[in-house]
Formats: C-alpha cells, structure tokens, sequence
C-alpha cells in the first residue's frame, strides 16, 4: 500500500498473467474513486478492457437515427480525439454547441457531463473527424440471449465500441 498525499492510498497487486500460452508477472495499482475501481498500470496493454468491463442489457431496439439540423444547438459532439492503442473519440451527450468551444474536456469531467469515450475501427474516418463536429455513435452491439446487448468499460469516462458514426455537420 502506498500513500500519495496522506490520505489517498494505492493498492499494489502483483499478477501472474497468461496470454497467448505465454506467462508474464505484471504489477498494477488500484484506487477507489467515486464509487468505481481505477486500475493504473503499464505492463498489461489489455489493461483498459479489465477495467470494470460489464455485460449490460440495452434499453430499447436501435432505430433508424437521424441528426436534427445541423444549426440545432444542443446534441452529442466530439469534445476530444486519441489514440489509446486504437482510434477513440470522446463525445459528450446533450450538450450545446457554444460549450464545445469554451470548455475543455477536463472541465466536462468535473462538471459530471455525460462523456463516452468510443473507440472506431475506420482509422481514415477517425481522422476526418473533427473535435466540435455534432455526431450520434451508435455502440457495437451483439445478441445474447435473444436481447441486444454491448460491452462499457465503466473507466472514468466509459468507453465502448462504435459500430456507426453518423455525421451531423456534413
């Protein structure tokens, strides 16, 4: 156990992993944080997939989904871009455009917006979105049990798989 600042202390957990018929020994520390478990490490690059990942049921069958016009002011824009192993984008939801423009991702967080971090396949699409582009992601999806359901990383921001971007300022 180790204490950063007096009274915020980190677990450190030693693992003996198997990947791929390999075994490697990996060190990893955790802390609580608002009620979720934040697992920190450099050894593992399959880290974030480990990090409260859950199997949850979706509420409601996709539709067909479309933008309201562009000018509408309030929707789910592309407040930040990475790449994290693969390409991710992070969206904030119900939002109005003027704060993508005067906020910083960081403040979002604190302000608890509703952020999804979403990571895309399509590497070209990834980099002709722009950060302030109004979209709608639709999360990878894949029956179970007669139902739709999808996998959240439940990090801070969560982060799921995009299966469709569809793009409202173009």
């Amino acid at each position: 156990m180790e204490y950063a600042d007096g009274h915020t202390f980190w677990h450190h957990i030693n693992l003996q992993v198997e990947l791929n018929g390999q075994v490697f020994e990996w060190t990893e520390t955790t802390e609580l944080y608002k009620d979720k478990l934040l697992i920190g490490g450099r050894d593992d690059k399959y880290l974030k997939f480990r990090d409260g990942k859950m199997n949850f049921n979706l509420a409601k069958e996709e539709k067909d989904i479309s933008c309201n016009p562009p000018e509408t002011e309030k929707g789910d824009f592309i407040i930040d871009k990475g790449i994290n192993y693969n390409p991710q984008i992070l969206v904030a939801n119900d939002i109005i455009r003027e704060d993508v423009d005067s906020k910083t991702p960081i403040e979002f967080i604190k302000e608890d917006a509703d952020l999804m971090w979403y990571t895309l396949e399509d590497k070209d699409l990834y980099e002709d979105l722009t950060i302030g582009e109004k979209v709608i992601v639709k999360m990878k999806t894949f029956k179970e049990d007669g139902e739709k359901v999808g996998y959240i990383s439940q990090s801070d921001p969560p982060q799921a798989n995009a299966s469709k971007v569809i793009r409202c300022d173009k």
